[in-house]
């Protein structure tokens, strides 16, 4: 995988690929990598003076110092190397390990990483988002534990909830269960108030679309790039979430349907989607294509979103997610069971312990016919 070339920020290096490698377009041999495990790894590539061999010096990780002091950090390695000296033969003192090892965002790496956490795949998922998205990235992360405070972490959940109440919340919830792994270990004693008190409610959605605003927003799919209305059109005719439509590859799909593959999907299974012949004229490009359909941006249609909406007259309060509770409400207008309906959303159906052990039907046919059905209502709209 080639390396990319940019001047890093947090924001974008949050967007690499696990395994891609990254270069500063601001200081030479300042770079970044993304691990597997979500962590990025700030590093700077140097010459040794006098001997003409190569070496990579790890400076930190995302969330243990800022990109812009590990910027800084590596300005002046690099003085330090032209006067002769090397950077990897340095050994680090115990109080820079202690400094390095007990930062905010250093142990929250490490509890993200624990093997012994037994969370679902979809738990994992969103931890690991909620944490990179609103703690890892921040100046607060950079600073040690114990000179953190309340007042510093309830400014982290303000600014999340400014940005998204529901994200808001689930970082709440996150943060919650991490600072209850460190008082475990005798690394802080702060706590967040009780969730009653503090924690994000955001309000309920109620919004559907009509029918009218449905094929506005199908007609004026044809006004974005191609492949991004490909996207918007894909996510209408399978309702799913469109992180996955945007994560679509081009072996999930045939002519008959989408197979979401566990990785993708928020419940942490495998997923089944049909399409109807209509359904698969309309989105016959994504086999057209090869590899990730519609590349590695998986921000795409949050970012064309505004001005897709706008051209479709609707108002600035639909989300795309609504196009999924549209799906559901129009099942549920239409007589299909429950347990279809929210199968076919790739819900989770909750049961008590006696339903779990007796009931162990997955409603897979009912769900594909729910979407078929779906798929035949959008035909009849957009005609």
């Amino acid at each position: 995988m080639a390396a990319a070339k940019m001047r890093l920020s947090a924001r974008n290096l949050k967007e690499l690929p696990a395994g891609q490698m990254a270069w500063d377009t601001d200081l030479k041999g300042f770079g970044a990598r993304m691990a597997a495990s979500g962590t990025v790894t700030l590093f700077l590539n140097y010459q040794v003076r006098g001997t003409g061999r190569y070496k990579r010096h790890t400076i930190a990780h995302l969330g243990e110092m800022t990109v812009d002091k590990a910027r800084q950090a590596a300005a002046q390695m690099k003085l330090e190397i032209r006067a002769g000296m090397d950077p990897a033969e340095q050994a680090e003192t115990p109080t820079a390990k202690a400094k390095n090892g007990d930062t905010l965002g250093a142990l929250a790496d490490q509890w993200l990483n624990d093997k012994r956490h037994k969370w679902s795949d979809s738990t994992r998922k969103g931890y690991v988002n909620a944490m990179r998205r609103d703690l890892l990235g921040s100046d607060t992360a950079a600073s040690r534990i114990g000179d953190v405070t309340r007042r510093d972490l309830m400014q982290l959940v303000d600014a999340s909830t400014g940005r998204s109440p529901s994200s808001g919340a689930l970082f709440f919830r996150t943060l919650n269960s991490f600072l209850s792994w460190a008082d475990a270990r005798g690394l802080t004693e702060v706590t967040l108030p009780k969730a009653g008190r503090a924690a994000p409610s955001p309000d309920a959605r109620t919004r559907v679309l009509a029918d009218d605003e449905i094929a506005a927003l199908w007609r004026t799919a044809g006004e974005l790039r191609p492949v991004t209305a490909l996207a918007g059109r894909l996510m209408l005719v399978t309702a799913q979430r469109s992180g996955a439509v945007q994560a679509l590859h081009r072996d999930w799909v045939t002519q008959a349907g989408v197979t979401w593959p566990a990785e993708v999907m928020k419940s942490g299974r495998e997923h089944w989607t049909p399409l109807t012949p209509w359904a698969l004229e309309q989105v016959r490009g994504v086999l057209e294509r090869d590899g990730h359909v519609f590349g590695r941006n998986t921000s795409r249609l949050s970012q064309a979103w505004p001005a897709w909406r706008k051209a479709a007259g609707v108002d600035e309060g639909l989300r795309m997610h609504d196009v999924r509770r549209s799906m559901r409400t129009w099942a549920a207008a239409k007589g299909y069971g429950h347990e279809a309906a929210e199968a076919a959303l790739a819900h989770q159906v909750q049961r008590d312990a006696l339903a779990k052990a007796y009931m162990q039907h997955d409603f897979a046919k009912e769900a594909g016919e729910v979407i078929r059905g779906w798929q035949k209502h959008l035909e009849a709209v957009v005609a």
